[in-house]
């Protein structure tokens, strides 16, 4: 610990040959940190240019388009549109006509993730059903603001458990009812549908199916928005094939079951 020439205090590493930055999120309360935490918190708020605040700052811009930003190879924020709809939810008409434009006119895929609070929901633009369904959560939730984020997931990341398998980061299926007049509980079971357990702890990655769900076996799965549910899949590389059939399989029989 050091007092450089301005008189700011800051870390710094040997290992990395390199001035140390604390960032903390804004959930941390300074009055159960520990003295050293709180110090290094101090520390850190003497940089006015810390990189995590700035994100943050630049993330909360009322701009239109942000671009990604990358630090050192790591993706700090995706790429963002953000476009004030207040004025264009009197008609699903009107609200398809304006996303066209912005489609065009700031080059946004087709396949986008659709920000919802702290969740992403991954929606087709071109399909007009899951157009639909976003046009009714703005509706039901009153929002000024359609927020998207470029999906990450087509960078086709690959992560490995510890027995060195290799996963897909994530599939994201987005299943959506098409009234409004029924239980938001579906009673198809899953986790036979898969024929899979889901994850408890890390340990127990050696021990489940190739195709895996994040969804507690217990209970039923529950619509996560107003008309939706989130099944979230990992799936061992070269097993896509596999996934998709299950997947149908899935569809199918909430089909039959009147889902």
């Amino acid at each position: 610990v050091g007092i450089d020439k301005q008189g700011f205090i800051y870390v710094y590493s040997e290992s990395l040959d390199k001035r140390v930055i604390f960032a903390f999120q804004n959930m941390v309360n300074p009055h159960l940190l520990s003295p050293i935490g709180n110090f290094l918190m101090a520390v850190s708020h003497q940089f006015p240019n810390d990189l995590a605040y700035f994100i943050q700052d630049v993330k909360n811009c009322p701009i239109v388009h942000l671009p990604r930003v990358v630090f050192k190879n790591i993706i700090l924020s995706p790429e963002r549109w953000s476009f004030d709809v207040s004025s264009r939810l009197e008609s699903l008409d009107s609200f398809k006509t304006f996303v066209r434009q912005q489609m065009e006119t700031h080059s946004i895929p087709s396949i986008i993730e659709y920000g919802i609070s702290d969740n992403r929901m991954i929606v087709d633009l071109t399909d007009p059903d899951q157009i639909h369904m976003v046009y009714n959560e703005l509706k039901a939730k009153k929002s000024q603001y359609l927020t998207l984020y470029e999906p990450l997931y087509l960078a086709k990341s690959w992560t490995s458990d510890c027995f060195e398998n290799h996963y897909n980061a994530e599939y994201v299926f987005s299943i959506y009812e098409n009234t409004d007049e029924r239980d938001r509980t579906t009673t198809v079971d899953m986790h036979s549908t898969f024929e899979l357990e889901p994850l408890k702890t890390y340990s127990d990655y050696g021990h489940c199916s190739r195709i895996r769900s994040v969804v507690d076996s217990n209970r039923r799965i529950i619509s996560g928005g107003f008309n939706w549910w989130n099944l979230s899949l990992y799936s061992q590389k070269n097993t896509q094939n596999e996934l998709i059939v299950k997947v149908y399989q899935l569809s199918k029989s909430m089909k039959e079951a009147g889902t």
